[in-house]
């Protein structure tokens, strides 16, 4: 026998150390598929040592074996037995192996024919499938929420103008895969009347301000034609200068929700109506004996032939007509604040109308408990909105100074108008002492009441919050006012 290269020998023994130091498993059976040769690896991998592994077989029973769905995996389909069957090459091949110590160990598999056998190497992939475990589960979970809530997620891709959607979204706007064009104008298309350019404002000013997005608009089911109110929030992702790169967001139905909203805001307003019946009748009556006293006086004049009795009447007829705009004023205030005017566009509101209108509701009620109302004069100020809800605002405030100073020496209500360039502020302010900070604190909260029992629903405060939100304004409890006032900010409309 001829002495091998030197050379040859250090390669040789190089290239087993590094077989050795693989972090892979590496296998060699031979023809009958018994395990001749491995590596390191194989060992810590299998957990078993050098005389548990030489000479075993895939087929042998001391392999504990399951595939993915937790079935049984015969040695006969193991990847070596099926190359060294076939004589073609299996790859990728995942396996779960149960070790001595019955802990659970994950690998992907590939067997390669030989003309001595089969050559296995594979991989723990333990950690990797503990991970798509517990990734399944939470999908699972969301997938659980987001069927029980009903949202559905989008992806868009502002820059390119890219709309991606998840299936429910689909349903949720009733356009079928197909025939959505993967774009913005896609969503817009369902909105309807003049929510498209709202949206896309409200998108353009939460851009300028590097902020989040979140609002509500009412949209059409491309399916079913039916009205749908959807509420809508995104997170948006800015680059370095702050241009607007991609937004992912929700969309959720609130139909039910607004048409509870509706009714509950109706609610507290025939509440309030029920607490000043009996000062609009007693405003209502007392024009209505004036004027039957009146027409008793010209029914008893009208049989005079005397030119000044003529002249009388001619009085008295127009103290009628002033008496009876009088009630039709307050018939007016009643049908414009219970009529639902949320489905209406928005309109121009002067705020002087509001406040009048506001005040023939109730300043028969404050003058029958000998609250002075104080009203300095309104500046000319008009916003956009909606007038009945407004006139609730102000209304549920007045009723609330009004119970709160009922019993007190010499109560008084303010309301106050102030406005500049950009806003208008409505302050209503009562002779109380102000708001205990711990009160002052769930003012807002639904259902809180510091009234007693049967006297109040909690929802008032809460429901004006609401309104002025909606109308893009603020309120607050003004905390610098020796007295209770609270302001309602609004944007000023400009022609």
């Amino acid at each position: 026998m001829e002495p091998q290269d030197p050379s040859s020998l250090d390669r040789l023994a190089f290239s087993d150390e590094l077989f050795h130091r693989m972090t892979e498993g590496f296998v060699l059976q031979n023809h009958k598929g018994e395990i001749t040769y491995f590596n390191d690896a194989t060992l810590k991998i299998l957990g078993l040592t050098q005389e548990e592994l030489l000479g075993v077989k895939s087929t042998d029973t001391m392999w504990r074996t399951i595939r993915e769905d937790g079935t049984p995996f015969p040695g006969e389909e193991h990847p070596a037995s099926v190359a060294l069957k076939t004589r073609t090459s299996v790859s990728e091949v995942r396996m779960g192996i149960y070790l001595k110590s019955d802990e659970l160990r994950w690998i992907t598999i590939n067997a390669s024919p030989t003309t001595e056998g089969v050559i296995v190497t594979f991989r723990d992939i333990t950690q990797l499938k503990n991970s798509e475990t517990q990734l399944r589960k939470v999908s699972e979970r969301f997938e659980f929420v987001q069927s029980t809530l009903k949202f559905g997620i989008w992806d868009w891709d502002y820059v390119n103008n890219k709309l991606e959607w998840d299936d429910f979204q689909y349903k949720l706007y009733g356009i079928p895969k197909e025939k959505f064009l993967g774009a913005y104008e896609a969503f817009e298309s369902t909105l309807r009347g003049d929510e498209g350019p709202r949206v896309t404002a409200e998108l353009q000013a939460t851009f300028e301000r590097q902020g989040d997005f979140a609002t509500s608009f009412n949209s059409l089911n491309q399916t079913t034609g039916a009205p749908t109110t959807i509420g809508a929030a995104a997170k948006c992702f800015y680059n370095a200068e702050g241009k607007i790169q991609r937004l992912v967001g929700a969309n959720w139905d609130i139909t039910e929700q607004k048409r509870n909203e509706e009714k509950l805001i109706q609610a507290s307003k025939m509440s309030s109506l029920g607490e000043m019946a009996s000062g609009i009748a007693h405003e209502i009556n007392n024009p209505l004996t004036i004027i039957q006293g009146m027409a008793f006086i010209i029914g008893r004049l009208s049989e005079s032939e005397h030119p000044e009795k003529k002249e009388k009447i001619a009085e008295l007829t127009a103290k009628i007509g002033n008496t009876v705009q009088r009630i039709a004023k307050i018939i007016q205030a009643l049908r414009t604040f219970s009529r639902n005017d949320e489905a209406d566009p928005e309109d121009k509101i002067s705020v002087q109308q509001v406040v009048d209108e506001t005040l023939e509701l109730c300043q028969e009620r404050m003058k029958s408990h000998n609250i002075e109302l104080r009203l300095p004069p309104i500046p000319n100020a008009t916003i956009l909105g909606h007038g009945a809800g407004l006139s609730q605002c102000l209304l549920n405030l007045l009723n609330n100074a009004h119970d709160a100073i009922l019993d007190s020496e010499s109560p008084w209500i303010e309301i106050k108008v102030e406005s500049d360039d950009k806003n208008v502020r409505i302050k209503i302010t009562d002779s109380g002492n102000g708001i205990p900070k711990s009160v002052a604190e769930s003012l807002f909260t639904p259902f809180f009441t510091t009234k007693a029992i049967g006297s109040g629903t909690g929802l008032g405060l809460s429901i004006t919050k609401g309104i002025i939100e909606k109308h893009k304004g603020t309120i607050s409890l003004d905390r610098s006012c020796p007295n209770t006032c609270f302001v309602i900010e609004l944007p000023l409309h400009r022609e």
